[in-house]
């Protein structure tokens, strides 16, 4: 079977500043499985839950719109023709069919009378697109209730605001914590490693495996990371000090 595919395309989106930019990014992750028995195995990525809007427009020969934002975040898939996103840090990108895009490019500020992007055809040929829209769940200046799944994103810096992709809904891993600190991820162990720090322990994740406890005690530490040799420096708030640790397995 071939390698677990790689999917690119356009991610249209606000900075800190409110300037639209364009990023070329990629689908990755995909799982290789029937989608339902006893279908053969195909790769798979579903990220996606919930209702969704699927839209279908034909933009005629030589159209050219003024100055917009996407309605809502949302996919857009080119069948035929082509066409061009023109966004306000002057990144023009043509894209024809199978060429995918992603207009998150809410909240923009305008500024040299351009708000957003623009849009338009390229060619003597109309472009037909489909629009995918995920149902958004509202917006709260408030995190959500500790007695429901995460559903909300709260934003304290926009300069961070473009990693998020408005489609991909935040997980619940694991409960039943008074407050945990010091996420780090450990990339070739593949696992999640935080501090809970009331019950004096560090907890691992892994995806397969869940919650385990790694190391107890952990001396109270409240801050984790990897240096550039991958030693864990945890940050000791029982004895004020730091210390490393070579690999990961306990």
């Amino acid at each position: 079977m071939s390698t677990a595919p790689t999917i690119p395309y356009w991610h249209l989106w606000t900075d800190a500043d409110g300037i639209s930019r364009q990023t070329r990014c990629a689908m990755t992750e995909f799982d290789l499985k029937s989608i339902k028995p006893p279908a053969d195995p195909q790769w798979q990525r579903c990220r996606a839950s919930g209702r969704m809007t699927v839209l279908l427009t034909v933009l005629p020969v030589g159209w050219i719109g003024t100055w917009h934002e996407n309605p809502k975040p949302q996919w857009i898939v080119p069948l035929s023709g082509r066409w061009f996103v023109e966004s306000m840090d002057g990144t023009r990108v043509e894209m024809g069919p199978g060429e995918l895009s992603f207009g998150g490019d809410q909240n923009c500020r305008r500024t040299d009378g351009k708000r957003v992007h623009r849009s338009g055809t390229v060619g003597d040929e109309p472009a037909a697109l489909i629009l995918i829209q995920p149902r958004m769940r509202p917006r709260s200046p408030r995190f959500a209730s500790s007695d429901s799944a995460m559903n909300d994103f709260h934003i304290v810096d926009r300069r961070f605001a473009h990693y998020i992709l408005e489609n991909a809904p935040l997980e619940e891993l694991a409960g039943g914590f008074r407050w945990i600190e010091g996420p780090v991820w450990i990339g070739d162990a593949n696992c999640l490693l935080f501090q809970d720090l009331p019950r004096d322990r560090t907890m691992r994740w892994i995806e397969d495996a869940g919650i385990s406890i790694y190391r107890s005690p952990s001396g109270y530490a409240n801050g984790q990371a990897r240096d550039r040799q991958g030693r864990l420096i945890s940050c000791s708030h029982a004895s004020a000090a730091c210390f490393g640790q070579n690999g990961t397995d306990r």
